[in-house]
Protein backbone atom coordinates (compact mmCIF):
# COMPACT_ATOMS: atom_id res chain seq x y z
CA UNK A 1 0.00 0.00 0.00
CA UNK A 2 2.82 2.37 0.93
CA UNK A 3 4.43 1.65 -2.39
CA UNK A 4 1.29 2.65 -4.24
CA UNK A 5 1.05 5.90 -2.30
CA UNK A 6 4.66 6.76 -3.02
CA UNK A 7 4.17 6.01 -6.68
CA UNK A 8 1.20 8.34 -6.85
CA UNK A 9 3.10 11.14 -5.07
CA UNK A 10 5.98 10.72 -7.48
CA UNK A 11 3.75 11.01 -10.48
CA UNK A 12 2.17 14.18 -9.07
CA UNK A 13 5.58 15.70 -8.47
CA UNK A 14 6.64 14.97 -12.02
CA UNK A 15 3.48 16.50 -13.38
CA UNK A 16 4.06 19.70 -11.40
CA UNK A 17 7.61 19.91 -12.62
CA UNK A 18 6.52 19.42 -16.22
CA UNK A 19 3.96 22.22 -16.03
CA UNK A 20 6.34 24.64 -14.35
CA UNK A 21 8.95 24.12 -17.02
CA UNK A 22 6.57 24.62 -20.05
CA UNK A 23 4.61 27.87 -19.06
CA UNK A 24 5.65 31.40 -17.84
CA UNK A 25 4.91 32.58 -14.35
CA UNK A 26 1.50 34.32 -14.18
CA UNK A 27 1.55 38.11 -13.52
CA UNK A 28 0.72 39.50 -10.16
CA UNK A 29 -3.02 40.12 -9.71
CA UNK A 30 -4.15 43.90 -10.26
CA UNK A 31 -5.23 45.67 -7.12
CA UNK A 32 -7.47 48.23 -9.03
CA UNK A 33 -6.07 51.20 -7.20
CA UNK A 34 -6.39 53.73 -10.09
CA UNK A 35 -10.12 53.94 -10.85
CA UNK A 36 -12.39 56.47 -12.65
CA UNK A 37 -16.04 56.84 -11.66
CA UNK A 38 -18.90 58.01 -13.95
CA UNK A 39 -22.33 58.60 -12.48
CA UNK A 40 -25.42 57.87 -14.62
CA UNK A 41 -28.71 59.36 -13.39
CA UNK A 42 -31.84 57.19 -13.57
CA UNK A 43 -34.38 57.92 -16.41
CA UNK A 44 -38.07 57.14 -16.67
CA UNK A 45 -37.36 53.52 -17.66
CA UNK A 46 -33.65 52.90 -16.88
CA UNK A 47 -31.94 52.55 -13.45
CA UNK A 48 -29.11 54.89 -12.43
CA UNK A 49 -25.62 53.70 -11.26
CA UNK A 50 -21.92 54.53 -10.90
CA UNK A 51 -19.54 52.90 -13.38
CA UNK A 52 -15.95 52.21 -12.24
CA UNK A 53 -13.07 51.73 -14.75
CA UNK A 54 -9.53 50.68 -13.78
CA UNK A 55 -6.97 52.84 -15.54
CA UNK A 56 -4.33 50.08 -15.29
CA UNK A 57 -6.13 46.97 -16.51
CA UNK A 58 -9.40 48.28 -17.98
CA UNK A 59 -11.58 46.28 -15.64
CA UNK A 60 -15.08 47.77 -15.19
CA UNK A 61 -17.90 47.27 -12.74
CA UNK A 62 -21.10 49.09 -11.58
CA UNK A 63 -22.36 50.03 -8.12
CA UNK A 64 -24.82 52.26 -6.26
CA UNK A 65 -27.81 51.32 -8.40
CA UNK A 66 -30.90 53.64 -8.30
CA UNK A 67 -34.40 52.56 -9.37
CA UNK A 68 -35.93 54.09 -12.64
CA UNK A 69 -37.89 57.34 -12.02
CA UNK A 70 -40.98 56.18 -13.93
CA UNK A 71 -42.95 58.22 -16.52
CA UNK A 72 -44.57 61.61 -15.64
CA UNK A 73 -47.64 61.30 -17.87
CA UNK A 74 -49.90 64.10 -19.20
CA UNK A 75 -53.14 63.47 -21.13
CA UNK A 76 -54.52 64.96 -24.38
CA UNK A 77 -58.13 64.08 -25.26
CA UNK A 78 -59.06 63.86 -28.97
CA UNK A 79 -62.83 63.96 -29.46
CA UNK A 80 -64.45 61.63 -31.98
CA UNK A 81 -65.67 63.14 -35.32
CA UNK A 82 -68.21 61.97 -37.85
CA UNK A 83 -65.77 59.50 -39.37
CA UNK A 84 -62.85 59.12 -36.93
CA UNK A 85 -62.46 57.61 -33.41
CA UNK A 86 -61.91 59.64 -30.27
CA UNK A 87 -59.12 58.66 -27.82
CA UNK A 88 -56.88 59.83 -24.99
CA UNK A 89 -53.15 60.27 -25.64
CA UNK A 90 -50.78 59.81 -22.68
CA UNK A 91 -47.44 61.68 -23.09
CA UNK A 92 -44.48 61.62 -20.70
CA UNK A 93 -43.41 65.18 -19.82
CA UNK A 94 -39.84 64.00 -19.37
CA UNK A 95 -38.97 61.63 -22.23
CA UNK A 96 -41.87 62.14 -24.73
CA UNK A 97 -42.92 58.50 -24.44
CA UNK A 98 -46.60 58.27 -25.47
CA UNK A 99 -49.46 55.85 -26.14
CA UNK A 100 -53.19 56.05 -27.00
CA UNK A 101 -56.03 54.48 -24.98
CA UNK A 102 -59.70 54.94 -24.16
CA UNK A 103 -60.93 54.77 -27.78
CA UNK A 104 -64.47 56.13 -28.60
CA UNK A 105 -66.39 55.21 -31.77
CA UNK A 106 -67.05 57.91 -34.55
CA UNK A 107 -70.29 59.93 -34.11
CA UNK A 108 -71.46 59.46 -37.73
CA UNK A 109 -72.55 62.21 -40.23
CA UNK A 110 -75.46 64.61 -39.53
CA UNK A 111 -76.77 65.41 -43.03
CA UNK A 112 -78.84 68.34 -44.38
CA UNK A 113 -80.26 68.46 -47.92
CA UNK A 114 -80.38 71.28 -50.51
CA UNK A 115 -82.24 71.07 -53.82
CA UNK A 116 -80.65 72.75 -56.90
CA UNK A 117 -83.26 72.99 -59.67
CA UNK A 118 -82.36 72.25 -63.27
CA UNK A 119 -81.70 75.14 -65.75
CA UNK A 120 -81.88 75.36 -69.53
CA UNK A 121 -78.54 73.58 -69.93
CA UNK A 122 -77.61 72.13 -66.49
CA UNK A 123 -79.01 69.17 -64.51
CA UNK A 124 -80.90 69.60 -61.23
CA UNK A 125 -79.93 67.61 -58.11
CA UNK A 126 -80.15 67.27 -54.31
CA UNK A 127 -77.01 67.91 -52.25
CA UNK A 128 -76.59 66.19 -48.85
CA UNK A 129 -74.05 67.93 -46.63
CA UNK A 130 -72.55 67.32 -43.20
CA UNK A 131 -71.02 70.06 -41.02
CA UNK A 132 -67.67 68.29 -41.31
CA UNK A 133 -67.47 69.07 -45.04
CA UNK A 134 -68.57 65.71 -46.33
CA UNK A 135 -71.25 65.89 -49.08
CA UNK A 136 -72.73 63.99 -52.02
CA UNK A 137 -75.41 64.47 -54.72
CA UNK A 138 -78.39 62.36 -55.73
CA UNK A 139 -81.64 62.56 -57.71
CA UNK A 140 -80.27 64.15 -60.93
CA UNK A 141 -82.92 65.91 -63.08
CA UNK A 142 -82.39 66.53 -66.84
CA UNK A 143 -82.06 70.21 -68.12
CA UNK A 144 -85.18 72.06 -69.36
CA UNK A 145 -83.67 73.30 -72.66
CA UNK A 146 -83.89 76.93 -73.95
CA UNK A 147 -87.20 78.76 -74.44
CA UNK A 148 -86.33 80.98 -77.45
CA UNK A 149 -88.05 84.05 -78.94
CA UNK A 150 -87.10 85.67 -82.29
CA UNK A 151 -86.52 89.42 -82.91
CA UNK A 152 -85.71 90.82 -86.39
CA UNK A 153 -83.25 93.81 -86.46
CA UNK A 154 -83.33 95.86 -89.69
CA UNK A 155 -80.00 96.78 -91.39
CA UNK A 156 -78.56 100.37 -91.37
CA UNK A 157 -75.90 102.11 -93.49
CA UNK A 158 -73.13 100.87 -91.21
CA UNK A 159 -74.59 97.85 -89.38
CA UNK A 160 -75.94 94.53 -90.70
CA UNK A 161 -79.49 93.40 -90.07
CA UNK A 162 -80.18 89.99 -88.52
CA UNK A 163 -82.60 87.67 -86.67
CA UNK A 164 -81.92 87.63 -82.94
CA UNK A 165 -82.91 84.53 -80.95
CA UNK A 166 -83.02 85.03 -77.15
CA UNK A 167 -83.88 82.59 -74.34
CA UNK A 168 -86.65 83.87 -72.01
CA UNK A 169 -85.13 82.06 -69.04
CA UNK A 170 -81.35 82.67 -69.31
CA UNK A 171 -78.92 84.98 -71.15
CA UNK A 172 -78.32 82.64 -74.08
CA UNK A 173 -78.78 84.24 -77.53
CA UNK A 174 -77.51 84.02 -81.11
CA UNK A 175 -77.95 85.78 -84.48
CA UNK A 176 -78.73 84.46 -87.98
CA UNK A 177 -79.83 85.67 -91.44
CA UNK A 178 -77.49 88.69 -91.75
CA UNK A 179 -78.39 91.42 -94.30
CA UNK A 180 -76.63 94.73 -95.13
CA UNK A 181 -77.03 98.03 -97.00
CA UNK A 182 -74.74 100.96 -98.07
CA UNK A 183 -74.53 104.73 -97.45
CA UNK A 184 -76.40 107.06 -99.81
CA UNK A 185 -73.97 109.99 -100.08
CA UNK A 186 -74.26 113.64 -101.16
CA UNK A 187 -71.24 115.91 -101.83
CA UNK A 188 -70.78 119.56 -100.77
CA UNK A 189 -67.73 121.58 -101.85
CA UNK A 190 -66.41 124.03 -99.21
CA UNK A 191 -63.96 126.55 -100.76
CA UNK A 192 -60.73 127.52 -98.94
CA UNK A 193 -60.33 130.82 -97.07
CA UNK A 194 -57.26 132.82 -96.08
CA UNK A 195 -56.51 130.57 -93.10
CA UNK A 196 -58.78 127.53 -93.46
CA UNK A 197 -58.49 124.60 -95.87
CA UNK A 198 -61.10 123.93 -98.50
CA UNK A 199 -62.56 120.44 -98.84
CA UNK A 200 -65.40 118.28 -100.14
CA UNK A 201 -67.90 117.18 -97.47
CA UNK A 202 -69.35 113.70 -98.01
CA UNK A 203 -72.68 113.29 -96.15
CA UNK A 204 -74.98 110.22 -95.95
CA UNK A 205 -78.71 110.94 -96.44
CA UNK A 206 -79.84 108.09 -94.22
CA UNK A 207 -77.54 108.46 -91.19
CA UNK A 208 -75.17 110.90 -89.48
CA UNK A 209 -72.00 109.55 -91.10
CA UNK A 210 -69.83 112.25 -92.77
CA UNK A 211 -66.23 112.68 -93.83
CA UNK A 212 -64.05 115.19 -95.68
CA UNK A 213 -61.82 114.70 -98.73
CA UNK A 214 -60.16 116.61 -101.59
CA UNK A 215 -58.50 119.13 -99.26
CA UNK A 216 -57.31 122.44 -100.76
CA UNK A 217 -54.64 124.54 -99.03
CA UNK A 218 -55.66 127.96 -97.63
CA UNK A 219 -55.37 130.82 -100.10
CA UNK A 220 -53.29 132.86 -97.67
CA UNK A 221 -53.86 136.46 -96.69
CA UNK A 222 -53.91 139.24 -99.29
CA UNK A 223 -52.65 142.29 -97.45
CA UNK A 224 -52.91 146.01 -97.91
CA UNK A 225 -50.30 148.13 -96.12
CA UNK A 226 -50.66 151.28 -94.07
CA UNK A 227 -47.53 152.93 -92.71
CA UNK A 228 -47.59 154.86 -89.43
CA UNK A 229 -44.65 157.26 -89.14
CA UNK A 230 -42.54 157.20 -85.98
CA UNK A 231 -42.42 160.07 -83.50
CA UNK A 232 -39.90 161.00 -80.84
CA UNK A 233 -41.98 159.23 -78.18
CA UNK A 234 -43.57 156.36 -80.12
CA UNK A 235 -42.33 153.80 -82.62
CA UNK A 236 -43.33 153.79 -86.24
CA UNK A 237 -44.72 150.65 -87.87
CA UNK A 238 -46.67 149.20 -90.80
CA UNK A 239 -50.17 147.73 -90.40
CA UNK A 240 -50.86 144.79 -92.73
CA UNK A 241 -54.61 144.13 -93.18
CA UNK A 242 -56.29 141.26 -95.06
CA UNK A 243 -59.77 141.47 -96.60
CA UNK A 244 -60.82 138.71 -94.17
CA UNK A 245 -60.27 141.10 -91.27
CA UNK A 246 -57.00 139.65 -89.99
CA UNK A 247 -54.24 142.21 -89.44
CA UNK A 248 -50.84 142.50 -87.83
CA UNK A 249 -48.24 145.17 -87.21
CA UNK A 250 -44.64 144.84 -88.42
CA UNK A 251 -41.70 146.80 -89.82
CA UNK A 252 -41.13 148.76 -86.64
CA UNK A 253 -38.96 151.86 -86.83
CA UNK A 254 -37.56 153.33 -83.60
CA UNK A 255 -36.26 156.82 -82.89
CA UNK A 256 -33.34 157.49 -80.62
CA UNK A 257 -35.43 157.59 -77.45
CA UNK A 258 -35.04 153.80 -77.11
CA UNK A 259 -32.92 152.16 -79.80
CA UNK A 260 -30.07 154.50 -80.75
CA UNK A 261 -26.40 155.05 -80.23
CA UNK A 262 -24.25 157.58 -78.43
CA UNK A 263 -21.46 159.54 -80.02
CA UNK A 264 -18.03 157.97 -79.84
CA UNK A 265 -16.36 161.10 -78.57
CA UNK A 266 -18.42 161.03 -75.36
CA UNK A 267 -16.17 159.35 -72.84
CA UNK A 268 -18.41 159.83 -69.82
CA UNK A 269 -20.14 156.80 -68.26
CA UNK A 270 -17.95 154.49 -70.38
CA UNK A 271 -17.65 150.76 -69.77
CA UNK A 272 -14.79 148.49 -70.84
CA UNK A 273 -15.48 145.09 -72.40
CA UNK A 274 -14.19 142.11 -74.40
CA UNK A 275 -15.97 140.10 -77.10
CA UNK A 276 -15.26 136.35 -77.19
CA UNK A 277 -15.96 133.24 -79.27
CA UNK A 278 -14.73 129.66 -79.43
CA UNK A 279 -11.54 130.99 -81.11
CA UNK A 280 -10.42 132.29 -77.72
CA UNK A 281 -10.43 128.75 -76.32
CA UNK A 282 -9.70 128.80 -72.55
CA UNK A 283 -10.69 132.06 -70.82
CA UNK A 284 -10.28 132.97 -67.13
CA UNK A 285 -13.33 135.15 -66.44
CA UNK A 286 -12.34 135.78 -62.83
CA UNK A 287 -9.08 137.28 -64.14
CA UNK A 288 -11.02 139.42 -66.63
CA UNK A 289 -13.14 140.89 -63.84
CA UNK A 290 -10.06 141.50 -61.69
CA UNK A 291 -8.36 143.31 -64.62
CA UNK A 292 -11.15 145.91 -64.83
CA UNK A 293 -13.35 144.34 -67.52
CA UNK A 294 -16.99 145.41 -67.02
CA UNK A 295 -18.74 143.28 -69.64
CA UNK A 296 -18.28 140.50 -72.19
CA UNK A 297 -20.05 140.08 -75.54
CA UNK A 298 -20.23 136.32 -76.30
CA UNK A 299 -20.81 134.80 -79.71
CA UNK A 300 -24.09 132.90 -79.32
CA UNK A 301 -23.76 131.24 -82.71
CA UNK A 302 -24.02 131.59 -86.46
CA UNK A 303 -26.74 130.73 -89.00
CA UNK A 304 -28.60 128.14 -86.91
CA UNK A 305 -25.56 126.80 -85.03
CA UNK A 306 -24.67 127.53 -81.40
CA UNK A 307 -21.07 128.51 -80.60
CA UNK A 308 -19.38 125.51 -78.96
CA UNK A 309 -18.09 127.70 -76.09
CA UNK A 310 -21.26 129.74 -75.53
CA UNK A 311 -22.75 127.76 -72.64
CA UNK A 312 -19.38 127.39 -70.89
CA UNK A 313 -18.49 131.08 -71.33
CA UNK A 314 -21.93 132.26 -70.19
CA UNK A 315 -21.83 130.23 -66.95
CA UNK A 316 -18.27 131.36 -66.14
CA UNK A 317 -18.98 135.04 -66.89
CA UNK A 318 -22.11 134.98 -64.77
CA UNK A 319 -20.18 133.36 -61.91
CA UNK A 320 -17.48 136.05 -62.19
CA UNK A 321 -20.11 138.81 -61.85
CA UNK A 322 -19.60 140.26 -65.35
CA UNK A 323 -22.38 141.88 -67.37
CA UNK A 324 -23.10 139.88 -70.53
CA UNK A 325 -24.22 140.57 -74.09
CA UNK A 326 -24.19 138.36 -77.19
CA UNK A 327 -23.79 138.48 -80.95
CA UNK A 328 -24.93 136.24 -83.80
CA UNK A 329 -22.72 135.98 -86.89
CA UNK A 330 -24.51 135.44 -90.20
CA UNK A 331 -23.73 134.38 -93.76
CA UNK A 332 -27.34 135.07 -94.82
CA UNK A 333 -28.01 137.10 -97.98
CA UNK A 334 -31.70 137.83 -97.43
CA UNK A 335 -34.07 138.64 -94.58
CA UNK A 336 -36.03 135.36 -94.68
CA UNK A 337 -32.95 133.16 -94.24
CA UNK A 338 -31.61 135.45 -91.54
CA UNK A 339 -34.84 135.22 -89.53
CA UNK A 340 -34.87 131.41 -89.85
CA UNK A 341 -31.24 131.06 -88.72
CA UNK A 342 -31.61 133.58 -85.90
CA UNK A 343 -34.76 131.92 -84.50
CA UNK A 344 -32.78 128.70 -84.06
CA UNK A 345 -29.89 130.38 -82.21
CA UNK A 346 -32.31 132.32 -79.98
CA UNK A 347 -33.31 129.03 -78.36
CA UNK A 348 -29.84 128.94 -76.78
CA UNK A 349 -30.65 132.27 -75.06
CA UNK A 350 -33.79 130.97 -73.37
CA UNK A 351 -33.62 130.91 -69.57
CA UNK A 352 -30.66 133.33 -69.49
CA UNK A 353 -30.38 137.07 -68.78
CA UNK A 354 -28.26 139.62 -70.64
CA UNK A 355 -27.35 143.19 -69.66
CA UNK A 356 -26.07 144.19 -73.11
CA UNK A 357 -27.77 143.94 -76.55
CA UNK A 358 -27.97 140.84 -78.74
CA UNK A 359 -26.08 142.05 -81.81
CA UNK A 360 -26.31 140.97 -85.46
CA UNK A 361 -22.76 140.60 -86.83
CA UNK A 362 -23.18 141.80 -90.44
CA UNK A 363 -19.78 141.86 -92.14
CA UNK A 364 -19.22 138.66 -94.14
CA UNK A 365 -17.74 138.80 -97.64
CA UNK A 366 -20.92 137.30 -99.16
CA UNK A 367 -22.80 140.42 -98.03
CA UNK A 368 -20.47 142.97 -99.65
CA UNK A 369 -22.16 142.58 -103.05
CA UNK A 370 -25.71 142.92 -101.68
CA UNK A 371 -27.64 146.15 -102.31
CA UNK A 372 -28.16 148.53 -99.41
CA UNK A 373 -31.93 147.92 -99.47
CA UNK A 374 -31.44 144.16 -98.94
CA UNK A 375 -28.97 144.72 -96.11
CA UNK A 376 -31.29 147.19 -94.38
CA UNK A 377 -34.20 144.75 -94.78
CA UNK A 378 -32.04 142.18 -93.00
CA UNK A 379 -31.31 144.66 -90.19
CA UNK A 380 -35.00 145.50 -89.76
CA UNK A 381 -36.08 141.83 -89.89
CA UNK A 382 -33.47 140.84 -87.30
CA UNK A 383 -34.38 143.63 -84.89
CA UNK A 384 -38.10 142.98 -85.36
CA UNK A 385 -37.64 139.29 -84.52
CA UNK A 386 -35.65 140.10 -81.39
CA UNK A 387 -38.08 142.73 -80.15
CA UNK A 388 -40.99 140.31 -80.68
CA UNK A 389 -39.12 137.90 -78.39
CA UNK A 390 -38.30 140.73 -75.92
CA UNK A 391 -34.59 140.90 -76.68
CA UNK A 392 -32.76 144.23 -77.09
CA UNK A 393 -31.22 144.20 -80.62
CA UNK A 394 -28.15 145.88 -82.07
CA UNK A 395 -26.12 145.87 -85.30
CA UNK A 396 -22.36 145.18 -85.46
CA UNK A 397 -20.04 145.84 -88.40
CA UNK A 398 -16.82 147.61 -89.31
CA UNK A 399 -16.80 151.32 -90.14
CA UNK A 400 -16.15 151.04 -93.88
CA UNK A 401 -18.98 148.50 -94.34
CA UNK A 402 -21.39 150.72 -92.40
CA UNK A 403 -20.55 153.85 -94.38
CA UNK A 404 -20.44 152.19 -97.82
CA UNK A 405 -23.17 149.50 -97.62
CA UNK A 406 -25.75 150.58 -95.00
CA UNK A 407 -28.15 153.51 -94.70
CA UNK A 408 -26.47 155.48 -91.93
CA UNK A 409 -29.47 157.76 -91.40
CA UNK A 410 -31.74 154.75 -90.73
CA UNK A 411 -29.06 153.21 -88.54
CA UNK A 412 -28.78 156.34 -86.43
CA UNK A 413 -32.57 156.67 -86.12
CA UNK A 414 -33.55 153.05 -85.57
CA UNK A 415 -30.69 150.91 -84.27
CA UNK A 416 -27.99 150.66 -81.66
CA UNK A 417 -24.73 150.24 -83.56
CA UNK A 418 -21.53 148.59 -82.40
CA UNK A 419 -18.75 149.72 -84.75
CA UNK A 420 -15.35 148.12 -85.32
CA UNK A 421 -12.57 150.52 -86.32
CA UNK A 422 -8.90 150.22 -85.50
CA UNK A 423 -6.97 153.53 -85.59
CA UNK A 424 -3.20 153.70 -85.75
CA UNK A 425 -3.02 154.48 -82.07
CA UNK A 426 -5.23 151.99 -80.23
CA UNK A 427 -5.37 154.27 -77.19
CA UNK A 428 -6.97 157.08 -79.19
CA UNK A 429 -10.70 157.20 -79.84
CA UNK A 430 -13.15 160.05 -80.36
CA UNK A 431 -14.30 162.65 -82.82
CA UNK A 432 -11.46 162.04 -85.29
CA UNK A 433 -13.04 158.69 -86.20
CA UNK A 434 -16.81 159.14 -85.92
CA UNK A 435 -19.38 161.42 -87.50
CA UNK A 436 -22.50 159.29 -86.81
CA UNK A 437 -23.93 157.85 -83.62
CA UNK A 438 -22.54 154.57 -82.28
CA UNK A 439 -23.21 153.07 -78.89
CA UNK A 440 -20.13 150.87 -78.68
CA UNK A 441 -16.69 150.91 -80.29
CA UNK A 442 -14.39 147.94 -80.90
CA UNK A 443 -11.11 149.82 -81.09
CA UNK A 444 -8.67 146.90 -81.51
CA UNK A 445 -8.51 143.22 -82.34
CA UNK A 446 -4.95 142.80 -81.06
CA UNK A 447 -5.39 143.96 -77.50
CA UNK A 448 -4.13 142.30 -74.37
CA UNK A 449 -6.10 141.63 -71.21
CA UNK A 450 -5.68 139.29 -68.24
CA UNK A 451 -7.61 136.03 -68.61
CA UNK A 452 -7.36 135.80 -72.44
CA UNK A 453 -4.43 134.01 -74.02
CA UNK A 454 -3.12 135.88 -77.06
CA UNK A 455 -4.80 138.79 -78.80
CA UNK A 456 -8.22 140.07 -77.75
CA UNK A 457 -10.97 142.30 -79.16
CA UNK A 458 -11.34 145.30 -76.83
CA UNK A 459 -14.38 147.57 -76.68
CA UNK A 460 -15.60 150.85 -75.19
CA UNK A 461 -19.35 151.27 -74.51
CA UNK A 462 -20.90 154.76 -74.26
CA UNK A 463 -24.39 153.73 -73.13
CA UNK A 464 -25.67 152.47 -69.77
CA UNK A 465 -27.21 149.30 -71.19
CA UNK A 466 -27.57 147.39 -67.89
CA UNK A 467 -29.88 150.07 -66.46
CA UNK A 468 -31.83 150.61 -69.71
CA UNK A 469 -32.40 146.92 -70.51
CA UNK A 470 -33.54 146.08 -66.98
CA UNK A 471 -35.95 149.05 -66.97
CA UNK A 472 -37.45 147.87 -70.28
CA UNK A 473 -37.73 144.28 -69.05
CA UNK A 474 -35.77 142.90 -72.03
CA UNK A 475 -33.18 140.12 -72.41
CA UNK A 476 -34.77 137.83 -69.81
CA UNK A 477 -35.14 140.55 -67.17
CA UNK A 478 -38.50 141.50 -65.70
CA UNK A 479 -39.62 145.04 -65.00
Amino acid sequence: MKKKILAVLLLCLLAVLAVSCGEPTPPEECKHKRLTETKYEPTCSLEGYIQHVCLECGHTYKSDFVEPAGHDLATVVTQPTCSTEGYTTYICNTCNYSYDAGFIAPTGHTLTSKITPQTCVEEGYTTYSCGCGYSYRTALVVPNGHNLTKTTVAPTCEADGYDLYECNVCDYHYKTAFTSMKHDFTETVVPPTCKAEGYTLIDCKDCDYTYKTNYVVPTGHEYTKKTVAPTFSTSGYTIYTCKCGFSYISDYVWYSNIFSGARGNEDKNCAFGVDLSYHNKTVDFEALAADGVDFVILRAGYDGHVDTKFEEYYAAARKAGLDIGAYIYTYATNADDLVTYTATVLKALEGKTFEYPIYLDLEDAVQKTLPTETLMDMCFAYCELLVQNRYYPGIYSYLNFIESKLNTEQLAACFDVWVAHYPLSMSVYGKDYYVDEYSMWQYTETGSVAGVNGKADLNICYKDYPTLIKELGYNGHTK
